[in-house]
This record gives C-alpha cells, sequence and structure tokens, in this order.
C-alpha cells in the first residue's frame, strides 16, 4: 500500500472517531422549573429586541450601502427571526398535547403527530438552526469584510 493511500486511510478513520460515540443533540432544550423559563424567554425577548434596535439603526445610519455592515444586517435580521421562533416553541412546548410525541428510540420521541396549525408550526421551528446558522455565517462575513476594508485603508 503506498504512503498516500495509508495516509488517507487514516485520516478517514481518525475523522469518523467522533460518528462512533454519538449521542443524541436536543434541538429544543428543556429549562427546569418555571423559573429556568422565564429567565431564558426573557433572554429570547433582549435578544429579540437588541437585534431589531441594531438593524433599525444600520439603516438610519445609512451603514447598509457598505459591504461588511450589509452581512452584519442580515444576521441581525436572521437572528431577530431565530429568536422570534424560539421563542415561540419554547413557549408552545409548555402546552404542547403529550401524545403529539410518541415511539421511544434511545429515549427520544420517535414520531411528531400534528393536531393543529399552532403543532405544524411548533415543529416547523424546532429547525431554528435553519436561521441560526446562517446568521452566524453572515456576521462572520460582514466582520471579515470591515477588517478586510481596514486592512486596505492607508
Amino acid at each position: 500500500m503506498s504512503e498516500k493511500i495509508r495516509n488517507t486511510l487514516l485520516y478517514l478513520v481518525y475523522l469518523s472517531i467522533p460518528w462512533i460515540w454519538t449521542s443524541p443533540a436536543l434541538a429544543v432544550q428543556e429549562h427546569g422549573g418555571a423559573e429556568g423559563l422565564y429567565s431564558h424567554q426573557i433572554a429570547h425577548l433582549i435578544f429579540l429586541a437588541a437585534m431589531i434596535y441594531f438593524c433599525i439603526r444600520l439603516i438610519r445610519s445609512g451603514e447598509t450601502v457598505r459591504k461588511g455592515w450589509r452581512w452584519i444586517f442580515f444576521s441581525a435580521l436572521l437572528f431577530a427571526c431565530w429568536n422570534a421562533d424560539t421563542f415561540f416553541v419554547h413557549q408552545y412546548r409548555e402546552v404542547l398535547h403529550p401524545q403529539a410525541l410518541s415511539g421511544d428510540v434511545f429515549g427520544l420521541p420517535w414520531a411528531f403527530h400534528v393536531g393543529s396549525i399552532l403543532d405544524l408550526l411548533y415543529y416547523l421551528g424546532t429547525f431554528d438552526h435553519i436561521l441560526s446558522f446562517p446568521a452566524i455565517l453572515l456576521f462572520f462575513m460582514g466582520i471579515r469584510e470591515l477588517i478586510n476594508v481596514q486592512r486596505e485603508r492607508p
């Protein structure tokens, strides 16, 4: 076996090790007692308000014409949407009918049964990473652009 093939195989084995010892990642995390949920929900509302305020300030200042700030503006917009989404999901989880979740695989529900439009919105809301990941990515793209512009200045 050539050295290149051996190194490639070792590299693939090395990359696959974390997949062997995995555990379920819960998309919607439970919070201990009412006080944990209340403080967490207040944090979502504060973050939501901050992102909306930040978007308004960026628009009023005219900074969104610059590429870096435009990326950060869209990031803040997605973070605001993410906060609204997660606020709803956390809140609705408290009143979700227990029979909506059924089955058991590794101690987690296997199936979700939609009984109303709110149930459907809850289910779709649990895919909050569709909002949070692009928000983080856009934020870093904006920061990178601002740094590049700053480096180009004399």
